[in-house]
């Protein structure tokens, strides 16, 4: 178990720097085409750097970034020289297995799917789709499957469910949006 002590603030980066090398480590091990990252705004920087060293390592994966940040700003991490390759935004659930299921087709077309962005080769711009319709029921989409996941590995204290505070957590919303009305919140 990690405690947190005073020196936190000046090994900090360092800490963050071994979390993410074990994810780098864990990626080599994988066989896959396709890596989604979350993005909340404050983390811009750290996804960009990710993504630049995930490709590093598997040059022809591509990296889907999803989160707040994309929904909120879908050209942000997406350019010529970018190596997040799709941004998928608003609710993903759907629009995640379409455009995966869509990658993975013999003649990809991205510009029939519903929310997401990607940098469009071809114009030399990024192409931002219209939003997903939310005209599903929340029950149709089965709960996650947990099997092969090492949920210690998920529940180890880490500073990344308060930030910069070490505690034993996982991310979970279970209901459409956030059952949350923080004032400062951009969505509440």
């Amino acid at each position: 178990q990690v405690i947190r002590d005073q020196s936190f603030a000046s090994k900090r980066k360092s800490f963050f720097r071994k979390v993410e090398d074990n994810i780098i480590e864990q990626i080599k091990e994988i066989e896959t085409d396709v890596i989604g990252i979350t993005c909340y705004t404050p983390e811009v920087d750290e996804v960009e750097r990710l993504a630049k060293r995930i490709k590093e390592i598997k040059p022809n994966v591509n990296i889907v970034a999803g989160g707040i940040h994309p929904t909120l700003y879908p050209d942000d991490l997406l350019s010529a020289s970018s190596d997040v390759d799709f941004v998928v935004f608003g609710e993903g659930e759907i629009t995640l297995l379409e455009l995966i299921k869509e990658i993975r087709a013999d003649t990809p077309d991205y510009t029939g799917l519903s929310g997401i962005g990607f940098f469009n080769s071809e114009t030399g711009e990024n192409l931002i789709t219209p939003r997903q319709l939310l005209d599903y029921e929340l029950d149709s989409i089965s709960c996650p499957d947990y099997e092969g996941v090492d949920m210690n590995y998920y529940t180890n204290a880490s500073p990344y469910s308060i930030r910069g505070v070490f505690s034993r957590s996982i991310y979970l919303l279970a209901s459409r949006g956030c059952p949350s009305a923080c004032t400062f919140c951009v969505a509440p």
